[in-house]
């Protein structure tokens, strides 16, 4: 009996044995080694990082982590299931409208990323964080980033810019500052790629980056009453880009609303667009890993008396979606209310609307065709990286793609620059590589910093341009003339 009895202890401590050891093994095979310790406390239940906020009711996907099917989440490195921290999750109550909340983490190797939520409220999503690494103290300022990348669908080099005039180099937008008690603050400008070539107020590029440091804030009464005329015009936009509600800055005694930078960027657009005007039909295909949104195309067709332009809006369109949509006769689009829907302010949307909704939807009278769409906060990341110091409560960056579908070539000028620090900088330059002889076309710009290809075979007009009698100097960081 007692022989029986240890042979039955025996086997039930094989089992419990055998089930713990099946146990462990499943649970490293799934990743699932982290605990909430591992993770910082304030990130468990109190505020998470705004300028970390990836997305609102948007399919997650970066480059190491991607939304497979709902709540699937994969690591791309390995191919698994990501693993599931569980942080907390409670409900408001029985009858209370709300339900259920809840946050936990996902883990893809060294990085993780933080999820809030809530029934009837979507999911937003934080990151990615790095382990290690400790929490980064944030003041209570807002950044807002708004720009576009400009380009033919053959080029693999794009312009980045906020200003529509000239377009094929990359130019990265307009960054506008929305501060409380901030008084001074650092901002830095990366490249992943390409090269920055112009800023406002001048900085000098080190290699891939620009750094703006000590800008100051001017505290200003709460209304912001406005006087766009007093700042200095660079080239033609700069009012409009002014005409804001950001708070006022202050570099190196150049006073502005907003900073400002463009540079060369390589980017491959691989949003496939074709039309069909006989059928009035377009067919867009996302061929990237990743989803863009607000996808259009607008077609022009007939001649300067007699236009006519259609437009497709396709909105969001996922990895691999392949899409067939009538072209409608062109209506209004409202550039302002899709800006102000994603978090910028009233005058913010107004800059981006009045600068922008031409070289979109209507950038000539003629034959044309534009496909424009929006990337995912990710793949800016990975195009270009902003740091500030301090950080930003919140960081809100929105980078457009416009694609000329008809052109192999985009109408271009690279290489002219009028930001200044002094007037030697300044001086009237022949920028179409003329004569004054023969029709030569003077700018007053940075010499020292500008780069003017000129044309082997160049055609100048048979007419004497001699040089601007007034001096060309630096006013408030822009070569212009004497006024």
């Amino acid at each position: 009996m007692k022989n029986r009895e240890k042979i039955i202890a025996i086997l039930l401590i094989g089992v419990i044995i055998g089930i713990s050891v099946i146990s462990f093994l499943l649970v490293q095979n799934s990743g699932g080694v982290h605990t909430i310790e591992d993770f910082p406390a304030q990130y468990i239940s109190g505020p998470l990082p705004e300028d970390k906020l990836l997305t609102w009711n948007e399919p997650l996907n970066t480059d190491e982590i991607y939304q497979e099917k709902r709540n699937i989440f994969i690591c791309r490195e390995t191919g698994k299931e990501a693993e599931r921290v569980e942080f907390y999750s409670h409900s408001a109550g029985p009858g209370v409208i709300g339900g259920w909340s809840y946050r936990y983490a996902l883990v893809c190797g060294n990085y993780y990323w933080i999820l809030d939520a809530a029934d009837y409220f979507g999911t937003k999503i934080y990151g990615p964080f790095k382990f290690g690494e400790g929490v980064v103290e944030t003041a209570d300022y807002e950044v807002h980033e708004w720009g576009v990348l400009v380009g033919c669908n053959e080029s693999k080099g794009w312009f980045l810019t906020s200003r529509p005039e000239k377009m094929l180099v990359v130019k990265q937008p307009v960054i506008y500052v929305h501060a409380k008690e901030l008084e001074e603050f650092d901002a830095k400008v990366i490249f992943n790629g390409g090269k920055p070539t112009q800023t406002y107020p001048l900085i000098n590029a080190q290699g891939n980056a620009l750094e703006w440091k000590n800008v100051k804030v001017i505290k200003e009464p709460e209304s912001k009453e406005l006087t766009p005329k007093s700042y200095a015009p660079l080239e033609e936009i700069i009012p409009t880009l002014n005409d804001v509600d950001a708070d006022e800055l202050n570099y190196n005694n150049i006073k502005t609303r907003f900073l400002f930078y463009e540079g060369e960027l390589p980017f491959e657009n691989k949003i496939e667009a074709s039309y069909d005007l006989e059928q009035r039909k377009v067919f867009v295909r996302n061929n990237s890993k990743y989803a863009v949104y607000d996808v259009m195309v607008a077609i022009g067709t007939g001649n300067f008396m007699y236009p006519t332009r259609y437009i497709a809006k396709i909105g969001t369109l996922a990895p691999g979606m392949q899409v067939e949509k009538t072209l409608e006769e062109a209506s209004r689009i409202n550039l302002k209310e899709n800006m102000v829907a994603l978090g910028f302010t009233e005058k913010e949307a107004e800059a981006f609307a009045k600068l922008w909704y031409d070289p979109f939807f209507k950038p000539t009278n003629i034959t044309f065709a534009r496909l424009s769409y929006r990337l995912p906060r990710s793949e800016i990341e990975r195009l270009i990286r902003l740091e500030f110091e301090p950080k930003p409560k919140k960081l809100l960056r929105e980078l457009w793609v416009l694609v000329d579908l008809e052109s192999r070539e985009i109408e271009h000028r690279t290489g002219i620059v009028k930001t200044c620090s002094s007037d030697a900088d300044c001086s009237w330059v022949s920028t179409n590589c003329c004569p004054e002889t023969a029709g030569a076309h003077w700018e007053c710009i940075n010499a020292k910093l500008s780069e003017i290809e000129c044309p082997k075979d160049i055609a100048c007009p048979m007419v004497i341009s001699p040089k601007p009698g007034k001096r060309c100097v630096c006013e408030n960081g822009i070569c212009t003339a004497e006024r």
